[in-house]
């Protein structure tokens, strides 16, 4: 049997650019002996296993989610056609499986999952709550989700992103369902220091031999491109563009910053809400998110959500969208005939049927 390397996220730590890594170079990883199957994928990434395990999705994008049955098949025979010796797997969904959230049924279908393969390795990715909020937040404003009719202060007390604690139980969780299971957890911090991420996880992975070039998927907003969008989501700049012209508008407008949507006190306050959890991932598993929240207080000028007066003017003299073209005048349609005249034999015939 194969060997298996699972990679779980979690969310805002570079996924998608491993991901997209990852797809790209399948035929490299192949050679190498290693596969990234096509069984459970959406895009780039295996979110079809997630879900089918997580029992709480029936449908994506349209898509409909496979029982975990059906697709445990589907890549037992994907696997044994390879003949790779091993298999790696990407998803953040995986992350989600919590075991708050886990049933019997997510636990039974992990363990036939998991033996299908001689070793199980997992992968996790974590990373300091304080960039990951903000991160998380310039995301959501990207994508219009609906959590952003609040400002970033009042995001910061309403989204609750999970504490290390819960990284640790989520680990114990995974363990329940197979003992043996290397489970390593990654800085983000430290991963990103490298230099490349996608090198980096490749040597972590060990697949170096299938590293070929660095895929760098960048969806970042800066801080004043960020309140930007969230003003024309609350409508407050008037605008008749689109959520991509306008997006587009404010990248090109506001660059990347080295301002925050923090200011010093909200900072402080999400740094200490964490820290006796973090200290806890740092003498369980030495690894040290504060190392994170150092660099970001160094790099990022601390400026809060009250825009600057040059902000304002620039979202005042907001261009006009460019007219979309003249639709071209579809010549008249000619008006129907007139339908031939009846006679009196005709127009009896009608009457009396309509009245009887």
């Amino acid at each position: 049997m194969a060997k298996l390397i699972l990679h779980i996220g979690g969310h805002r730590t570079g996924s998608t650019s491993i991901q997209k890594s990852l797809c790209e170079g399948r035929e490299r990883l192949r050679e190498c002996g290693v596969l990234y199957p096509e069984t459970g994928l959406i895009t780039v990434a295996h979110h079809l296993l997630g879900f089918s395990l997580g029992n709480h999705v029936t449908e994506f994008n349209s898509q409909e989610i496979p029982k975990i049955e059906a697709l445990l098949a589907e890549l037992a025979g994907e696997v044994a056609d390879s003949g790779c010796e091993t298999v790696l797997m990407s998803s953040e969904t995986l992350c989600e499986l919590h075991p708050k959230r886990g049933d019997s049924k997510v636990h039974e279908g992990l363990q036939r999952f998991f033996t299908n393969f001689d070793e199980v390795r997992i992968l996790h990715f974590v990373r300091h709550q304080v960039p990951l909020l903000e991160s998380r937040y310039k995301f959501e404003t990207l994508w219009v989700r609906s959590a952003l009719t609040m400002a970033f202060p009042e995001y910061v007390q309403f989204r609750m992103v999970r504490s290390p604690l819960g990284y640790l139980e989520q680990e114990q969780f995974f363990r329940s369902v197979r003992p043996d299971i290397a489970y390593e957890f990654v800085s983000f911090a430290e991963a990103s220091k490298t230099g490349s991420l996608i090198r980096h996880f490749y040597q972590r992975s060990g697949i170096t031999d299938a590293y070929t070039r660095e895929v760098q998927i960048n969806e970042s907003l800066s801080r004043d491109g960020t309140l930007a969008i969230w003003m024309w989501i609350r409508g407050m700049v008037p605008s008749g563009w689109t959520r991509e012209e306008f997006v587009a508008w404010a990248r090109q407008t506001f660059p990347e910053p080295q301002d925050s949507l923090y200011d010093a006190d909200l900072l402080e306050a999400v740094a200490a809400r964490y820290a006796a959890s973090n200290a806890e991932l740092l003498a369980h598993k030495g690894i040290d998110l504060g190392v994170e929240l150092a660099e970001f207080r160094q790099k990022y000028r601390l400026c809060g959500s009250t825009p600057a007066p040059e902000f304002e003017a620039q979202l005042r003299d907001l261009p006009e969208p460019s007219p979309e073209p003249p639709m071209a005048e579809l010549p008249p349609t000619p008006a129907p005939p007139p339908p031939p005249p009846m006679g009196w034999k005709t127009r009896l015939r009608r009457y009396l049927s309509l009245s009887s």
